[in-house]
């Protein structure tokens, strides 16, 4: 006779004091602790799985990452999609800032990139409210339309779009500080708008870095000024060819930015008056460049813009030329000119 249980195997989970020939063998027997603490494991397991996926949902990652991108480029930030990468990043892909759409319309483009790198704090994930250090974007742009039937350009939007405000008395949220910006490859592109037909005058390619004044002075929360440096690079710089390295290198801009106030200054130094840096300029100085005939260099330039009064640009001069027509009142016949060259 074989030496082991003939009982029914269903009933070894009733108990081992059922009979010798009924009883579980003690490899198979599960106790209520053991049963407990393996529900409660996979529970747990169950739980972390969960508890991941809801915190890397791209459809989570794409709200936090508009509100954060909004807050600091200053107007409402759409991200078709963002998800976290094997390196510990998010990537997101499809940005764009629009200003408000009139009548049904959509709004006129100000920012866009097809993907930006942000490297991120782990706790506010958690929070739900996403803090970034950096933020990487390769090859975006930076569309300046000027409208033809107002004079204004398309940032000065951004400042009238209203405020939603939630329901009920004001909550104040805890500022957020602002991240690096790295941009590479980055292209500004000048443009007009007449008759809801838009036109591309001009673009040039930009390397450059924006970094966060850390507090506001004279208080211990985080501040809403950038200091930024860019540089000027060649087409073909930027594609790698012969343009590329220190011979393909233009003009370095630095200046600050409040992303709260609007506040802009740029300025640079010894620029050569060159055609390509001509290309890039938006029309109403290509105008005057052409109807002048530029030449030269120049010393400093210093561009600002203000909400209240506007843009402001000044230029000092160094060795440039220009040609005025000049028409004369008298001794010649009416509208007879002459070139002046002055330098």
């Amino acid at each position: 006779m074989a030496m082991f249980a003939r009982g029914n195997p269903a009933r070894w989970w009733r108990g081992r004091a059922i009979g010798r020939g009924t009883a579980a063998p003690l490899g198979m027997f599960v106790s209520p602790t053991r049963r407990a603490a393996s529900f409660g494991a996979l529970f747990g397991l169950a739980g972390l799985i969960g508890g991941t996926w809801y915190l890397t949902n791209p459809a989570r990652i794409s709200a936090l990452s508009e509100v954060l991108l909004s807050n600091v480029l200053g107007g409402k930030v759409t991200v078709a999609s963002g998800r976290l990468s094997w390196s510990g990043t998010l990537l997101l892909q499809g940005i764009e800032l629009r200003t408000p759409g009139r009548a049904g319309q959509p709004g006129m483009p100000v920012f866009a990139a097809d993907q930006i790198e942000a490297r991120f704090d782990w706790a506010s994930l958690l929070e739900g409210r996403l803090r970034a250090t950096q933020l990487t974007a390769a090859g975006p742009t930076l569309f300046l339309i000027e409208d033809r039937a107002t004079g204004k350009w398309n940032y000065e939007e951004l400042r009238k779009a209203p405020q939603t405000l939630p329901a009920g008395p004001p909550k104040e949220s805890p500022p957020v500080a602002l991240p690096v910006i790295l941009l590479r490859n980055a292209r500004v592109q000048w443009a007009e708008l007449e008759k809801g037909r838009m036109t591309d005058t001009g673009s040039t390619l930009v390397d450059g870095r924006l970094t966060p004044v850390g507090t506001t002075l004279g208080e211990s929360r985080p501040g809403t000024l950038y200091t930024f440096e860019v540089e000027q690079q060649s087409e073909s710089g930027a594609n790698g060819g012969a343009g590329s390295g220190a011979a393909g290198r233009g003009a370095t801009v630095s200046g600050s930015w409040d992303v709260a106030t609007h506040h802009f200054i740029a300025q640079t130094e010894g620029v050569a008056l060159t055609d390509t840096l001509e290309r890039s300029m938006p029309r109403p100085v290509r105008e005057f460049w052409d109807a002048h005939q530029l030449k030269g260099a120049l010393g400093r330039m210093k561009l600002a813009f203000d909400p209240s009064s506007g843009m402001t640009l000044t230029v000092d001069l160094d060795r440039v030329s220009l040609v005025q027509p000049v028409t004369p009142t008298t001794g010649l016949a009416n509208g007879t000119t002459f070139p002046l060259d002055f330098r």
